[in-house]
């Protein structure tokens, strides 16, 4: 694909999430930089109200032992589903206090976690 071809394909990308944007009620103009903010601006219309835990922050199959202590957590805070998170993760001997006060589902979080000996729940 050459330069022009994916420039056009950002553009075609651009028009497609404006277009989006608009669709749902809110405003926006030609800045793609302005676009996550007229995201959040949009009131209500619709979501499921669940926050699944997407692929790219599953940790499913690493080689990780443990984590730092002061690893940031933040971002899963909020979710409701948390499905296969550390599947298959067998080298993971423990699990640090995980904030996840809305989950809903944790359907094979720790699969296959043979080497895994503690998991921090306490409050």
């Amino acid at each position: 694909m050459s330069t022009a071809d994916k420039l056009n394909k950002v553009l075609e990308t651009k028009e497609a999430i404006k277009q989006a944007i608009i669709d749902k009620g809110g405003t926006v103009g030609d800045v793609f930089a302005e676009y996550p903010t007229a995201i959040q601006n949009i009131q209500g219309g619709g979501g499921s109200g669940t926050f699944v835990v997407p692929a790219g922050m599953r940790f499913a199959y690493s080689t990780v032992e443990e984590f730092p202590e002061d690893w940031d957590w933040s971002e899963f805070e909020g979710a409701t589903n948390a499905d296969n998170l550390f599947e298959n993760c067998s080298s993971l001997k423990t699990v640090p206090k995980l904030k996840l006060n809305n989950l809903q589902s944790a359907k094979n979080m720790f699969d296959e976690c043979k080497a895994l000996k503690s998991i921090d729940t306490s409050e």
